[in-house]
């Protein structure tokens, strides 16, 4: 009876063991259960606001805290940065970062100080990274468009050559990821953690998240594109229209000529110009220009040099001193790949003659009707 009671016994506490770690295993998978739960509604929450935020951010860097601040939250990190490329694409900017996160180039992290309050951003905010540098972990990460889940940042190769008092600083768990769109490279987002390192699980889900900062990066970038584009064209028709007045509609009558002129720009503005100014009831001037290069720099010189002839041509009747005085006032203003070639004509009511003279234009050509033949002046 003994031996039986003592195997009941037994079978009894194996049971209690066996129900113990079930309800142990049923506790921690509900636990588990409720953190992905959690961590969903996190994410979900994320997301909506990145929407929300994307449309409704009155500044750039709202926009770039909002999506540094919910990935440090949905990740339940301590700190984050968020680099973005400049329009070179050649180098990483600090756009935003969280009050005591750590610099991650070498020559700042003897600046920082974990202990000590105050905002570390201005600190990281000192220095860009250049991307083709393959000493940083920015940079690294970005060429190679991979992400890195490091359990201790300061065992990083890219950190090898820091002080080991500076390394110290960095004993922490760390996530990066590249952010790019499409062919496009954007930048990188960093999160870390003071002590608890980040799971496998926690990358799983800093990935996709910044593969959602990528597509909300991307589309504010394209908008922004597509408005400065609207902005441009909008300049350039009222650029157009300005010139299109700036050009006459019809030469005024002199007797003894015909005259006619027409513009047609290579693009929606051009620096090409003629002008006619009337000097008196038996004169008449005549301008061709070209001013280098197309667009509206070459457009707004033409425009000047239109003003500044029409200004001074009226006191004198020599085409070669109106032409001196109105590069005495030009050249000053005039970049140095910069210029304008121009021939000016004052043609004499019912006399046949023509005075010319010429500022580096090509020269006009008379064509002869009654021997068929065209010379240059």
């Amino acid at each position: 009876m003994p031996y039986i009671a003592l195997l009941l016994f037994g079978i009894c506490a194996l049971l209690g063991v066996i129900i113990w770690k079930q309800r142990r295993t049923i506790t921690r998978q509900k636990e588990k259960r409720r953190e992905i739960v959690v961590e969903e509604h996190r994410m979900f929450s994320f997301l909506h606001g990145l929407g929300e935020s994307l449309q409704t951010s009155r500044t750039r860097a709202e926009f770039y805290q909002f999506i540094l601040n919910g990935a440090v939250r949905v990740v339940e990190g301590d700190h984050g940065a968020l680099y973005l490329l400049d329009e070179s694409g050649s180098v990483l900017v600090p756009q935003a970062a969280s009050p005591y996160c750590p610099p991650l180039t070498l020559d700042l992290l003897a600046q920082y100080d974990p202990s000590e309050p105050g905002n570390q951003f201005s600190t990281i905010q000192l220095r860009n990274v250049p991307v083709n540098d393959e000493k940083t972990l920015l940079g690294d990460c970005l060429a190679e468009r991979s992400g890195l889940h490091l359990h201790d940042l300061s065992s990083h190769p890219a950190l090898a050559h820091a002080d080991p008092s500076d390394r110290e600083k960095l004993k922490v768990s760390a996530m990066l990821a590249p952010l790019y769109f499409g062919e496009r490279d954007l930048g990188v987002l960093v999160v870390i953690r003071d002590k608890a390192r980040f799971s496998a699980n926690d990358y799983a889900v800093f990935r996709s998240l910044a593969d959602q900062c990528s597509l909300a990066l991307g589309t504010a970038q394209l908008s922004r594109q597509a408005t400065e584009q609207r902005r441009l064209e909008e300049e350039l028709l009222t650029a157009r229209e300005v010139q299109r007045i700036l050009l006459p509609d019809k030469a005024p009558p002199l007797k003894g000529y015909r005259i006619a002129g027409n513009n047609e720009a290579a693009r929606s503005v051009s620096g090409d110009y003629y002008d006619f100014i009337p000097l008196d009831s038996e004169h008449l001037g005549i301008a061709i220009a070209d001013v280098s290069g197309k667009g509206l720099p070459a457009s707004l010189m033409m425009a000047m040099g239109r003003s500044v002839l029409r200004a001074n041509a009226e006191p004198w009747f020599s085409p070669s001193k109106a032409l001196a005085v109105v590069n005495r006032i030009l050249y000053p203003d005039m970049r140095q790949d910069m210029f304008v070639s121009m021939v000016y004509l004052i043609a004499k009511a019912d006399s046949g003659e023509i005075i010319m003279a010429r500022a580096g234009h090509d020269p006009p050509m008379v064509y002869r009707a009654a021997t068929q033949t065209i010379e240059e002046l």
